[in-house]
């Protein structure tokens, strides 16, 4: 993730915001990695730049906390999912 972040620090010294794609994208190379805090912490910086996070997000939240075997925070990641995420029939989470 270091790269990602590093790329993440250029866009932003240019000037450029984040969108949720760029949120994504740092949260998906914390995941691969295991660095489950690291992830949510970008979700927290997310927030807080008042970027709403989408199916991606989750499904890159849930992933990084599988593969650090951290189930619990995974269900409570789903159910923040289903509070978020307006119903629709064509929301689907894939892993």
């Amino acid at each position: 993730p270091d790269r990602a972040f590093g790329a993440y620090d250029e866009m932003r010294r240019a000037g450029v915001e984040p969108n949720v794609i760029t949120y994504n994208a740092l949260i998906a190379a914390c995941g691969r990695v295991g660095q489950v805090r690291r992830a949510f912490g970008v979700r927290d910086e997310m927030r807080r730049a008042r970027v709403r996070p989408d199916s991606y997000t989750y499904n890159a939240l849930i992933s990084a906390c599988e593969r650090a075997e951290e189930y619990e925070r995974a269900l409570d990641t789903y159910d923040e999912i289903r509070r978020a995420i307006e119903p629709r029939s064509n929301v689907v989470t894939h892993h």
